[in-house]
């Protein structure tokens, strides 16, 4: 379970618990299992807190700082993480169902089987994420600007806004998520992506994906 002086602290309020983060930087935050649905967590400094498990649905960590935090298994249903700051942060099969994650900073952080389903991704920055087995159907990602990042077993087939996403290098798309989508990928996206023309015209080939 959390910590009961973290916990506590934090429930004084953002300013007190980011004076105390700064008091005691040399303490890893523990909010294990904590219920913190519907806080008001902006701009709270949870740099490398134990957030598995905790239950954040509805809670507002916009503009938070949240890098290197583990959400093992959380459940962030609904919740508020526009402009928030992910870089490294560990949130494998974590809920994040309709979540705002609008112009957040994603860099190195590990979104393997979370439940991304109708979250909105729109203009955030994605470097080096690992979608692998993430569920992304009716995801936003209008204006994201992503590099680097692993589509892998992903079905990207309602996927909103893929035609504006603006790619600043290479991002890897496996043949699975291919299929898993039927072929419903815009040339667009996946020319981006980094795959040379020939393939993706081959990709288009009669017969070859079901619909």
């Amino acid at each position: 379970m959390a910590n009961p002086e973290h916990l506590e602290v934090l429930k004084s309020g953002v300013d007190e618990w980011n004076q105390w983060r700064e008091a005691h930087s040399d303490i890893r935050p523990d909010l294990f299992k904590a219920d913190l649905s519907g806080a008001n967590l902006t701009r709270a400094n949870l740099r490398g807190a134990n957030l598995s498990m905790t239950i954040l649905r509805e809670t507002n960590l916009s503009e938070a700082d949240l890098s290197e935090a583990n959400f093992l298994g959380a459940i962030l249903t609904g919740a508020i993480l526009t402009g928030a700051i992910l870089n490294e942060a560990d949130l494998q099969g974590a809920d994040l169902r309709g979540a705002d994650l609008s112009g957040a900073i994603i860099i190195r952080a590990f979104f393997r089987e979370a439940d991304l389903g109708e979250a909105n991704l729109g203009r955030s920055y994605l470097r080096e994420v690992n979608l692998l087995n993430a569920n992304l159907s009716g995801a936003d990602l209008s204006g994201a600007r992503v590099i680097e990042t692993i589509f892998a077993n992903n079905d990207l087939s309602s996927v909103k806004g893929l035609n504006t996403v603006e790619h600043l290098g290479p991002s890897t798309i496996g043949i699975d998520t291919f299929y898993k989508s039927g072929g419903k990928i815009p040339d667009v996206f996946l020319r981006g992506s980094g795959l040379p023309e020939n393939f993706i015209m081959s990709l288009r080939e009669p017969g070859l994906v079901r619909h």
